[in-house]
């Protein structure tokens, strides 16, 4: 398992949530759909312009990632706290611990051990981490709250995984994903100043 290189500078990215589905029409209508496959998460990943010493240790980077046989731990830089708290990164709301508690429906997820106050809104992301089994999560349209106490109850995007225990910790700044590199996906251009792009797919583990 490694961490996403952090001394190359990326254009800010957004992880994806895919939702594989099959339609059925009929008379040019849609009748039905039906998921396939879990949902999952990507992220199309693009450099700044480089210098030759961030384009070699890229390289290396890419290595490592032994075309997706490597686990990669994602953190998004550009938005990697909850929009309550932009400006104040280091606000307690945030930077203490809290825990997965029950979950209701598949999408509606309590956290305990929360600071009372703690504001997540629509569109926040957190993760949440059991062993090295990680999911990164956003909250849902209409799915926020404001905790009264040391426990709030939010909407997610997409199913807690079966591998996310009771008691797994959250993460409200730079939440983590795991993930691997989509193979064949890594591009250099060439020159003195090249840019660079790959994707990342979401993993368990």
């Amino acid at each position: 398992m490694i961490d996403l290189l952090s001394t190359v500078r990326f254009v800010p990215s957004y992880p994806m949530l895919n939702n594989p589905t099959s339609q059925t029409k009929f008379g040019g209508r849609v009748i039905s759909t039906v998921e396939f496959v879990d949902p999952y998460r990507t992220v199309d990943m693009e450099t700044q312009p480089m210098k030759a010493s961030e384009a070699v240790q890229l390289q290396a980077f890419i290595a490592s990632a032994k075309g997706g046989m490597e686990t990669i731990v994602y953190r998004p830089k550009h938005i990697c706290i909850p929009r309550a708290y932009w400006g104040d990164p280091n606000n307690s709301h945030i930077t203490g611990t809290a825990s997965r508690g029950t979950v209701t429906d598949g999408y509606t997820v309590q956290l305990t051990g929360v600071v009372p106050g703690l504001q997540l809104m629509d569109g926040d992301m957190f993760s949440l981490k059991s062993g090295e089994y990680r999911q990164f999560l956003q909250i849902a349209y209409g799915g926020g709250a404001t905790a009264v106490s040391t426990t709030i109850t939010v909407k997610v995007d997409q199913p807690i995984a079966s591998y996310i225990a009771t008691g797994a910790t959250a993460r409200f700044k730079q939440p983590e994903m795991n993930t691997r590199l989509v193979k064949d996906s890594f591009q250099m251009s060439k020159g003195p100043r090249p840019t660079a792009t790959f994707q990342l797919i979401e993993v368990p583990r």
